[in-house]
Parts: C-alpha cells; structure tokens; sequence
C-alpha cells in the first residue's frame, strides 16, 4: 500500500504536483494511490452521520481506497496516565465509544487501526501489561481482518526484545518511522533519524 495522511486539506503532500492540481483530493488520491490514512479522528470525535458521509464519499469513487485510521487520543492517554494495571474491559469501554456507531459505518475499508502514544508513555512493566490487553480487540469480530498498529514515540519501545516477541507473537505492529525530529514534533525522546549530509542514509526505528 502507498498512500497520504488525510484528504480533506489544502495540504496534499505534494502529491498535486506530482499528478495534478485538483479541487478534489480525495479523488486524486483514489486515481494513484490505494491508501488513506484519516488523523483528524486522533484530536476529534465524530457524530455517527459525519461517519456516514465519509462512508458515501469513499463509496462512489470509482477505485479503492484502503483506510488507515489514527484511533483517538481520550484511550492512549488513558493507558498513558494510568499507573497501575487496567483490565481489558477499561480499555474497550472507551474503543466502544468511538468504534461502535463511527468507525463500524466505515468498516469495510479500514484496513489498520492505528493507536498513537506521544514520548511521555516510557517503556515499563505496568506500560507493557496494559499494551498487551489491545490482543483482545482481535475477539471482536469487526477487527478479526484489520491490522492492530502502535506508534510509539518514546524508542525504548523500538529496542525491547520481549515486545518485539511479544508483537510477533500475537500479530501486532510497529510502525516504522523515517523522519527528521529536530524541531521535536515528535516530543523529544526519539533522534531524528533522517540524515541529508554528504553520506546520506536513512536510519529506521525498528
């Protein structure tokens, strides 16, 4: 899949000018792309017909498109504060809030889920318990064929053995991160790791 973070802005990435310029994003998108990823729902939530109008747009185009969903923040900062072990029926009370009625009118074309958790969220045993409780979302029948993704923006997360097992283990992911953070937009425990010096390279976060 190759695709572009959001459709509905002025913002496009540059794709319009490696194609076309365009009044209507979306429909570019779904002309040379295959994959969308929807952010806004990260800071924002929806009423169920907001939801509906997404589902018609996608609907009538003519080709495609693949969602990526960033879930919103009210269950990551959730996880984030809590500092003790949460049980799984927490975790899924605030995902029902904006699964249920919102995401499910879309749900044909969710292909990943995505959960995002800002710098602050450290690596630790209570931290990586409550992360592994997200396993149990595959028990919803809706989820069963959609790819459960965790963003980290702490790298400790990227170095631990037991949860890249743990992930492997249990058909989760990782995202994998290409960008430059010395403005640190992306908080300031990751390096950046894009470099553009005379020997250039790329270094991943794995």
């Amino acid at each position: 899949y190759i695709g572009s973070s959001g459709y509905d802005t002025s913002e496009t990435n540059y794709w319009d000018i490696i194609y076309q310029r365009t009044t209507n994003n979306l429909e570019l998108y779904s002309t040379h792309l295959n994959s969308i990823e929807i952010n806004h729902y990260y800071y924002n939530d929806y009423l169920p017909e907001n939801w509906i109008k997404i589902y018609d747009k996608i609907n009538t185009l003519p080709y495609k498109l693949s969602l990526s969903i960033i879930f919103n923040k009210e269950l990551s900062d959730f996880i984030t504060n809590s500092t003790t072990k949460l049980t799984f029926e927490s975790i899924k009370t605030i995902f029902d809030k904006y699964f249920i009625n919102k995401l499910t009118h879309i749900i044909d074309y969710i292909h990943n889920i995505i959960f995002k958790f800002e710098s602050h969220f450290v690596y630790n045993e209570i931290n990586f318990y409550n992360i592994q409780l997200f396993t149990q979302l595959y028990n919803i029948p809706e989820l069963v064929n959609i790819n459960i993704i965790f963003e980290f923006y702490n790298s400790l997360w990227y170095n631990q053995q037991d949860v890249i097992d743990y992930f492997i283990q249990n058909n989760l992911t990782m995202t994998t991160l290409i960008f430059n953070n010395d403005n640190y937009r992306f908080g300031d425990s990751l390096n950046s790791n894009l470099y553009t010096s005379s020997n250039s390279q790329l270094l991943y976060s794995n």
